[in-house]
């Protein structure tokens, strides 16, 4: 297998340029995204059924202020998630896969997890039918206070949500 990997150049990898001919690499459907504003107006996915909103950020003081490089700016707020679908609705789908910092969408903001304050990451359980689950969410962000900032966050494999609001 290893002359074979040698011989042929490898493995196709999502790195290799194939130019127009593409090696036959079918592209995956991406995302929808729909946007909202941090506290603004609940946001509603798949076809209505799951409602998805949050508050305005707001500064904090971490516990560890060792998890964070220092200059960022830790920010917190609270996500509600409704589930009017007809089953159980799982979360692992949950997280942040993309920031923009007054346009640099390079910028990260790492998460924050701090047990102390409820930080504890999205829940494990699933939300029942008809049920609702709020938790923080904590992360630390590149910036000046008062910088716009886009959080996009995957709510299901297939439906993403953009936050839009400013450094607090």
């Amino acid at each position: 297998m290893l002359a074979f990997g040698l011989l042929t150049g490898g493995p196709l990898v999502p790195m290799d340029d194939y130019g127009e001919l593409g090696a036959n690499i079918v592209d995956e459907d991406k995302p929808d995204t729909l946007s909202s504003e941090f506290g603004g107006k609940p946001v509603s996915i798949s076809k209505g059924a799951i409602t998805v909103e949050t508050t305005e950020l707001s500064s904090f003081e971490p516990t560890d202020t060792s998890a964070y490089e220092e200059g960022a700016l830790p920010q917190l707020f609270t996500m509600t998630i409704t589930n009017g679908t007809k089953k159980p609705l799982d979360l692992f789908s949950v997280a942040i896969v993309r920031t923009d910092i007054a346009g640099n969408t390079q910028a990260v903001c790492t998460d924050l997890f701090d047990e102390s304050l409820g930080l504890n990451g999205v829940p494990f359980e699933p939300v029942p039918v008809g049920g609702k689950v709020d938790f923080k969410w904590g992360m630390a962000c590149p910036g000046k206070k008062g910088s716009k900032i886009d959080v996009t966050i995957a709510i299901t494999p297939k439906e993403e949500v953009q936050f839009t609001g400013s450094l607090a």
